[in-house]
């Protein structure tokens, strides 16, 4: 499904949204474990196939050449390996006044703005004055295939999730930074 601009993309999302308030079945009651972050070790922390990452642990790192992202980025993997294909979660770090030029990803991905601002437009040209302001906590459902561009004015952290192999295709080969 093709989505025609930012409004596209948010009608989607509420349609998406629509009967996810399905009824969960209760778990049984579990005693909560608390552990300093200093000495947090998720195997012994958390039942056997659950794992907990704390933020404080995080591991922030340059991105791999390949990645496709510009000077700057920190990238740090939750789960999964986005380059294969398996389910993967991973975050990235923007610096201020960064960001990415027209693009596709090769799957469709959920994004979330962990924290700072993330300013996205839609379309195949960069147009500064059609960025929309998408603030900390919200969720954006990016469809594979369709093309937008991201830009950010204060330090940003962004999670995507999404089955992979991931990728960035930029429109205009001139704004790759792989090449």
């Amino acid at each position: 499904m093709r989505v025609a601009g930012l409004a596209g993309l948010l009608m989607v999302i509420s349609q998406l949204a629509v009967g996810c308030g399905e009824a969960v079945p209760e778990r049984e009651a579990q005693p909560t474990r608390v552990s300093p972050a200093a000495s947090f070790d998720p195997a012994s922390e958390v039942p056997e196939g659950e794992r907990l990452v704390p933020s404080s642990q995080v591991r922030w790192q340059t991105p791999p050449p390949l990645a496709g992202l510009p000077e700057g980025v920190m990238i740090a993997f939750i789960d999964g390996v986005p380059v294969v294909q398996r389910p993967f979660t991973f975050q990235l770090r923007f610096p201020p006044n960064s960001g990415l030029m027209p693009h596709t990803h090769p799957v469709t991905t959920r994004i979330t703005v962990v924290s700072g601002e993330m300013l996205m437009g839609m379309g195949t040209e960069f147009d500064r004055s059609a960025l929309k302001a998408i603030p900390a906590s919200q969720f954006i459902y990016d469809v594979k295939g369709t093309p937008h561009y991201v830009w950010f004015d204060q330090e940003t952290i962004i999670q995507f999730r999404g089955m992979g192999p991931f990728g960035i295709d930029y429109l205009d080969p001139a704004d790759d930074p792989r090449l």
